[in-house]
């Protein structure tokens, strides 16, 4: 996959970490997501919206010489499917949004976003918040002694040096 864009490529970069992290999580193996998860899923959402206003902050570029300039960006990581389906649906949203990125007008340009993609990008951004609020906070945990665990753990994640 490729971008001309580098503020594309750094959202991008984050998006990955922030999918890795959720899918690596404590809660991915369990029904409910503890408080330190929710915690670091909203500061995620905090720092996206927060790498986009320092984008659309930044004045126009003229890049003659330096654009177009192509950066390769990682295909999207294999995971398999956790236990946890509040995890998987945040995981989702996560992939479908750097989709939008990696396919976006804003990607063939040099640098920054246009408005029509700064909208997708929040309203999926937003979306993801309203989950968490709406649903995970009214719903988690819930008792499922039947059906849980039905996966294997996703495991640990990347450890040492």
């Amino acid at each position: 996959m490729q971008t001309y864009n580098h503020d594309i490529c750094g959202f991008i970069r984050r998006l990955d970490r922030y999918i890795y992290e959720m899918h690596k999580s404590v809660s991915s193996g369990v029904m409910a997501m503890n408080d330190f998860d929710k915690g670091r899923l909203m500061s995620y959402l905090g720092a996206c919206h927060a790498y986009i206003d320092w984008i659309i902050a930044q004045p126009q570029l003229d890049l003659p010489e330096s654009s177009p300039q192509v950066y390769t960006i990682d295909d999207p990581q294999e995971l398999e499917v956790a236990d946890n389906e509040n995890c998987n649906d945040i995981i989702r949203l996560w992939e479908i949004l750097r989709k939008e990125l990696v396919n976006s007008q804003s990607s063939r340009n040099a640098a920054g976003i246009v408005s029509f993609d700064e909208g997708r990008i929040r309203a999926l951004l937003n979306k993801i918040e309203a989950f968490k609020e709406m649903y995970i906070d009214q719903t988690s945990p819930m008792d499922m002694p039947e059906s849980m665990p039905l996966r294997a753990m996703t495991g640990p994640g990347r450890t040492g040096v």
